[in-house]
């Protein structure tokens, strides 16, 4: 049993790192991604910021 900080941590980091939701939730014990995503939807890095991110990136050099 992980415990919920350690898990919520695992979660940030591993998101953070753009980790699939589906690998996250096989290693924090999650039943499948929905649960995970429905879950911790808080911790996960949101898809609009890695849209965001790479806008920005293209802008960077223009």
């Amino acid at each position: 049993m992980v415990s919920r900080g350690l898990r919520h941590t695992v979660l940030a980091i591993m998101s953070g790192r753009d980790v699939l939701v589906e690998e996250i939730s096989g290693l924090v014990g999650c039943s499948n991604s929905e649960v995970t995503e429905t879950v911790y939807r808080y911790w996960l890095k949101p898809e609009i910021c890695d849209g965001a991110e790479r806008v920005n990136d293209i802008f960077k050099f223009v």
